[in-house]
């Protein structure tokens, strides 16, 4: 039987690459589930640790590790240590090369480089032994609010699914597994282990968008894994949902693994019906003996486990044989990766204004430049959560502004403001331990059935995590602790002392209580990824060199009501911030910019801002970094603005003051380097939006009814209300002033220019079960330098009188249907062609018949979505039904 990447490829520049298949020996699958006992298949079906799964060593049967992520690929033997998973999982612990985030992979609209990202994050992976990537994710930026949008590709099914499936072949060609998630709905944070996505079309939204974006990554690629989300979909959760029967493996014939998110299991017998191979983390909560007893009751086959033990065999037969893996790479040759991280942070960064092309600056001559802003000191590297990897290195945009000035005493720095969303952690070079004078915590922990300590230890971190388990000798059902450690104040001030606990707590300093809190019943959720629910502080005014004793008594940390398939959650954290003027920092930015020829103010958001587990409130810039673009450009002659982030953001108060904007997304670890070549022409920018910006928050069509909301009877719901009109899709022509800038805009410092464009065939006939759509057209670079640009192809109905029948109202937006990247030297001119599949760029979900239908009358084939893109129009004689496959 084919698999769904051999069949009808979709839309390309050339015949689409095949699926990269990781082999399988099926006679050693068969041979050894024979072999298997029961309760040796159902450990299959479990992790053994946070991130391994489970092997059968008498069998040669090996674990695998499997860990995040696409954006930084994390060790995850400091994850199974136990104690360090909330570090890790917060972006901390053994370094790694550190990618851009997903959505600038997005901006990038390149196939071959997302590709060669892939094999670069492959050969990270083998270098920690890794066996599979979880990633990378294909959910939509339904809403520019969605707190995890920088970890997603686009708003656009096809653009994602085009990318995902370079990335996976890129993975899967060097030897290292892929799994695609989260399948599916899964595009909120807000309550997301709770909320039910439900359909108010009958299911043509979830066909057209958020299905279609796993759909066309299978077209084309056959990761071993997908990975199904924590929210429902019709009452269902995804675990135990009949999507994974009904579409992925039957209508799509997708033969890999299904695995669950972590902590994403909700049942025992039901996601074993339902087709779920594998619960992560280990130990299994609902796996193990609970499904041992399930067969022996009855409620389960042995021929079921059967079905999902050979899923697993197959996985595990894919990505630990060694006939199909390379030889490892060595850990110090990280010398492509950070190639491919840099190239990718300068391809996805979009140039959004450029008013009388005052960029690109000449920095060879004696050019006085102001620059402000933390980022620029302190640059994002990603967006908060599981994908946040720790950097070998970061380059800093200023110190690379410096570098490629012929004076970098002309490149002043004066700072910026606050913009934290939580206080930090206490530093370790302010630590002082009580006892022996090192840079750590100690902390003393006390069973609540006696007053003697049961342990000591000194922590590097001036944190207690423990996430799903207490340490050994901790009795879970009653405990405190007491963290010591002496403050050493860096300046006078009145700073920010913060303390954030799961446990009812006392702060004391100098031994006076100043700060109290009762017990927090915190998920794993909080503790993670939205610690500012977690936290209160106070300001204490502290003389320089001055050593302040701290000491955190911590009680109640009784085991919190959890389901079932959370984590327990203990943790509390010493945090500083040191007194900050915002008015002090935007005074100096500006009187630097009145001396200056040009200002260069680094702005945005960071992982504190947007993070996995929580959405944001609204696209605004937080802080008082909008009041310093103000006042800057008020000050400069000329502003330019360097954003970071993982979305549209609100420019209103400040784009027409400014001269330029650069969109930076999370650019990982060579992000500042990058942003220094795009500002000084080095390399042209290329980068086009894979988001749509509206100009207001409350013009978006999801705004009335995003995030999810709890009901006053407990339910969670997620109606997607707004059907197709996601993005781009909107008919912005009907908003107010439009969008501010529409998906795939993106600026260049040369012009180019699309001509003789030519459709073919004008009538598509599908009595040809190939019948393909080939668009022609020559692209030219008129302006002065070498540039890329992206040819896109738009289909819509034809807005000409009589142009589809009645049945086709549902179907009135432009949608993608093929895209190619095209670099032209100045001056230089290109053939293009663009192969369509006909019927998948005509068809829409019928949600009268749940096929996939094709409505005789005129399409419209458009270069690009605007006014005045070139276009040419199609007929289509007959009405078409099929299965999209």
């Amino acid at each position: 039987m084919m698999s769904l990447a051999d069949k009808d490829n979709m839309a390309s520049t050339k015949p689409s690459p095949q699926g990269v298949t990781m082999p399988f020996d099926q006679r050693l699958v068969d041979s050894q589930l024979l072999e298997l006992t029961l309760e040796e298949k159902v450990s299959l079906l479990g992790g053994s640790g946070f991130a391994t799964t489970t092997g059968v060593p008498r069998l040669g049967i090996e674990s695998m590790k499997i860990t995040e992520g696409v954006n930084g690929v994390k060790n995850p033997m400091m994850i199974d240590s136990g104690d360090a998973v909330g570090d890790v999982l917060a972006g901390k612990g053994p370094r790694t090369v550190c990618f851009p985030s997903t959505s600038c992979f997005g901006a990038t609209w390149d196939v071959e480089l997302i590709r060669d990202l892939g094999e670069a994050l492959a050969q990270q992976a083998r270098q920690k032994g890794i066996t599979t990537i979880m990633g990378p994710g294909v959910n939509l930026h339904r809403d520019p609010r969605g707190g995890r949008n920088f970890e997603y590709f686009s708003e656009d099914p096809l653009l994602t699914g085009w990318l995902a499936a370079a990335m996976i072949n890129g993975i899967q060609a060097n030897g290292v597994g892929a799994c695609l998630k989260h399948f599916v709905g899964n595009e909120a944070e807000d309550y997301r282990r709770a909320y039910n996505v439900v359909d108010p079309t009958g299911g043509q939204a979830l066909r057209e968008l958020y299905l279609a974006a796993f759909q066309e990554a299978l077209r084309r690629s056959d990761p071993v894994a997908v990975m199904t989300s924590y929210n429902k979909v019709d009452g269902v959760h995804t675990s135990e949902s009949p999507l994974i029967e009904k579409i992925l493996r039957s209508e799509w014939n997708y033969t890999g693994a299904v695995q669950s998110d972590w902590f994403g299991t909700a049942s025992t017998v039901e996601s074993i019906l339902a087709g779920q191979d594998l619960e992560m983390p280990g130990p299994p909560i609902w796996r193990g003996q609970r499904l041992v007893n399930a067969v022996k009751e009855g409620k389960v086959t042995e021929a079921q486990i059967d079905a999902r033990a050979r899923k697993m065999l197959e996985w595990i037969n894919r990505t630990t044989s060694t006939s199909s893996c390379p030889q490892s790479a060595s850990e110090d040759d990280n010398t492509e990766a950070i190639s491919v991280s840099r190239k990718i942070a300068a391809e996805g960064i979009v140039l959004l204004k450029n008013d009388a092309n005052v960029l690109p600056l000449d920095l060879t001559k004696p050019v006085r430049v102001t620059v402000c802003g933390l980022p620029a000191v302190d640059s994002p590297v990603g967006g908060g959560g599981s994908s946040l990897a720790p950097p070998i290195s970061v380059k800093q945009p200023l110190d690379c502004i410096r570098d490629l000035h012929s004076n970098a005493a002309l490149v002043d720095y004066t700072g910026g403001v606050n913009m934290h969303k939580t206080v930090p952690l206490l530093p370790p070079q302010l630590m002082r331990n009580p006892e022996d004078g090192t840079q750590t915590v100690k902390v003393s922990y006390f069973n609540d059935t006696s007053s003697t300590a049961i342990l000591h230890e000194n922590i590097a971190t001036a944190q207690v995590m423990m996430l799903g388990h207490v340490k050994p000798g901790i009795d879970e059902s009653g405990f405190s602790y007491v963290m010591s450690t002496s403050l050493l104040a860096p300046h006078d001030g009145t700073h920010t002392i913060g303390v954030r606990s799961t446990g009812s707590y006392q702060l004391l300093i100098n031994g006076v209580e100043v700060l109290s809190a009762p017990a927090f019943v915190a998920n794993a959720e909080d503790l993670l990824f939205t610690p500012f629910k977690l936290e209160k502080s106070i300001v204490y005014p502290m003389k320089a060199g001055q050593s302040y004793a701290l000491e955190l008594r911590v009680h109640d940390q009784k085991s919190p009501k959890q389901k079932p398939n959370e984590p327990g959650a203990y943790a509390s954290a010493l945090c500083f911030n040191e007194e900050h003027s915002s008015e002090k920092a935007i005074a100096e930015a500006a009187e630097s910019a009145a001396r200056s020829d040009v200002a260069i103010v680094f702005a945005g958001r960071n992982a504190e801002h947007e993070c996995e587990g929580a959405d944001l409130p609204d696209i605004s810039i937080p802080g008082d970094q909008v009041q310093m673009i103000q006042r800057v450009a008020a000050k400069s002659k000329k502003t330019i603005v360097v954003l970071f982030g993982g979305g549209a953001m609100d420019v209103s108060p400040f784009v027409d003051s400014v001269d330029a904007i650069l969109f930076a997304h999370y650019p990982g670890q060579e992000g500042g380097a990058a942003i220094a070549d795009v500002l000084t022409g080095k390399i042209n920018p290329s980068g086009k939006l894979p988001m749509t910006w509206p100009r207001r928050l409350e013009d978006v069509s999801t705004f009335k009814h995003f995030p999810a909301v709890r009901d006053p009877d407990g339910t969670v719901t997620l109606p997607l209300t707004e059907g197709l009109e996601v993005g781009y899709r909107r008919d912005w022509a009907q908003v107010e002033g439009g969008a501010r800038y529409l998906f795939g805009y993106g600026l260049s410092y040369t012009s180019f220019s699309c001509t003789n464009l030519n459709v073919q065939p004008s009538t598509v006939d599908f009595k040809d079960s190939t019948a393909h759509i080939i668009v022609n057209l020559t692209l030219t670079n008129k302006g002065p330098m070498a540039g890329s640009e992206v040819v896109q192809v738009y289909i819509a109905p034809s807005r000409k009188t009589g142009s589809l029948d009645n049945s086709r109202k549902t179907q009135t937006v432009t949608a993608l249907k093929g895209f190619k990247k095209v670099a032209l030297k100045a001056g230089d001119s290109a053939s293009v062609e663009i192969i369509l599949p006909a019927k998948g760029s005509l068809s829409y979900w019928n949600t009268a018949t749940s096929k996939w239908r094709i409505a005789k009358g005129a399409y419209t084939v458009s270069i690009g979505s605007g006014a005045d893109a070139l276009s040419k129009d199609l007929m289509v004689a007959e009405d078409v039904e099929w299965l999209h496959l």
